[in-house]
């Protein structure tokens, strides 16, 4: 979904937590329009990874 960010009125995706140009967070408005609740990116990114040759590298 697209939204305008609430700090530079840019129109940005739901999957972007933080704003690209204006770097101001906006997980609270995405949880308000989605209805889901903000997973960080790391945490995402480390379950992508799980049991593959990153996870043991990047330890």
């Amino acid at each position: 979904m697209i939204f305008n960010c609430l700090g530079c009125g840019v129109s940005i995706s739901s999957n972007r937590h933080n704003c690209p140009y204006c770097k101001k967070n906006n997980a609270e408005s995405i949880t308000m329009l989605t209805g889901k609740t903000a997973v960080q990116e790391k945490t995402q990114w480390r379950e992508r990874v799980k049991g593959t040759i990153l996870s043991y590298v990047l330890r």
